[in-house]
């Protein structure tokens, strides 16, 4: 049988934890808001978008793989195999933003964040392997 007080315990470290990101997380908001346009938060928030859908194809969920991997040396093939498809990915998204860049412009309305965004996502792709 679970101790019930160090049960609590772990319940208000989680609960003070949550707390104390959602209160840095208010306390950033007031100082961007001061420092941003909500057109930049416009953008910012279509690119995170973009960036996040484009993750999720770029890796193809094989993260998922590495956690019911049977032992470690399929684990790190897997790690492998995300890495190789997130760099062959993102020189897709580099190229097509280059040739595109007119149209995605006149689209989405980001400006030349469009340029950051293979980079994001090849981040963002290999963050979540390792």
């Amino acid at each position: 049988m679970i101790n019930l007080s160090k049960y609590y315990k772990n319940i208000a470290v989680l609960t003070a934890g949550t707390a104390a990101s959602h209160l840095i997380l208010l306390t950033a908001a007031v100082f961007l808001t001061r420092l941003y346009t909500p057109e930049n938060f416009g953008e910012y928030s279509i690119a995170i978008t973009i960036c996040s859908l484009l993750m999720i194809v770029s890796t193809l969920r094989y993260e998922h793989g590495i956690v019911i991997a049977k032992d470690d040396s399929e684990a790190n093939h897997l790690v492998l195999l995300i890495i190789m498809i997130s760099v062959v990915f993102f020189m897709l998204i580099f190229t097509s933003a280059f040739i595109f860049i007119d149209q995605l412009h006149e689209f989405f309305s980001i400006g030349y964040t469009v340029y950051f965004i293979p980079f994001i996502v090849l981040i963002m792709s290999v963050s979540v392997s390792i």
